[in-house]
């Protein structure tokens, strides 16, 4: 039996245990058993009673392609990336208002700054 797909997205097993997927549109020859319980699980119709549909493409989402630079804090300084060394740290510190001498690692003192 054949059928077409109303589901946005189906996912079934092929003759070799491959995961195989199938979107909105898709006309599939089943057996009818198989076709039958597509059906009456609103996944499918039959392809004589199928309206023509259309696949909705998905919107692509926008993925920024440089990561920000530093954040800064409310009118103050630019904080330095983790990667910079002790020295700019330091001086972000100071600059902040907070006493880098009180911290005897990097990690310590920017868990310790705003």
């Amino acid at each position: 039996m054949r059928i077409v797909l109303t589901s946005k997205l189906f996912q079934r097993r092929d003759d070799q245990g491959r995961l195989v997927g199938h979107h909105r549109g898709d006309v599939l020859d089943l057996d009818d058993e198989e076709a039958l319980r597509l059906v009456s699980l609103d996944i499918a119709v039959d392809e004589a009673d199928a309206p023509t549909i259309t696949a909705t493409p998905e919107p692509v989402p926008q993925v920024p392609t440089a990561e920000p630079e530093a954040t800064p804090v409310a009118d103050g300084p630019d904080r330095p990336s983790p990667a910079m060394n002790r020295e700019k740290w330091d001086a972000y510190a100071r600059a902040v208002g907070v006493d880098p001498s009180k911290f005897k690692t990097k990690q310590e003192l920017i868990a310790a700054l705003p």
